[in-house]
């Protein structure tokens, strides 16, 4: 939950921008990811109430004519101060160049290709590792549990099933 500051004060009209495959074969993350985006800023406007965010939403449809036009738009809506997305790596690296020019801040929830960090963009962040930190923190787990005599695939099944009933 942001932090409360209920004398803050800005602007009327600005909204939070959401980039990504709203309607297209990924809808069911982007939607998730929408809907998240969504409740950080009902709970902003919640702590804020002299400065109130509203949403925007830039479809991208997984196509990239749609997340070309999609990233145009965002960045011509002047109300938008920040985006969350554009969400997949291919997505970010079409528009990136783009959204920098630009200045505006994005905030990829899941573009973890490493050659992206490599453009030089002081507007992108992510909210996950890279694919290479995925794969490394993968191998080395998968290297600990051979090491301590796990049977490849019964034992990883097992630690699976036991980390899914600690995450409910």
């Amino acid at each position: 939950t942001p932090q409360a500051n209920p004398i803050a004060t800005c602007s009327p009209g600005l909204s939070i921008g959401v980039v990504g495959d709203l309607t297209g074969e990924a809808a069911e993350v982007g939607g998730r990811i929408r809907d998240g985006a969504a409740l950080a800023v009902r709970q902003f406007n919640a702590g804020h109430p002299g400065c109130q965010l509203t949403m925007r939403e830039f479809d991208t449809k997984n196509a990239d004519l749609t997340t070309l036009q999609a990233a145009k738009d965002a960045v011509a809506d002047t109300s938008v101060i920040g985006l969350v997305g554009p969400m997949g790596s291919h997505e970010y690296d079409l528009v990136g160049e783009r959204l920098a020019q630009a200045g505006l801040v994005a905030a990829t929830p899941s573009a973890g290709d490493p050659k992206l960090s490599g453009h030089g963009w002081t507007n992108f962040f992510r909210a996950v590792g890279t694919d290479t930190d995925s794969a490394v923190a993968a191998g080395n787990y998968l290297a600990r549990r051979l090491h301590e005599g796990a049977e490849p695939g019964e034992r990883f099944a097992d630690d699976a099933q036991e980390d899914s009933h600690t995450a409910e």
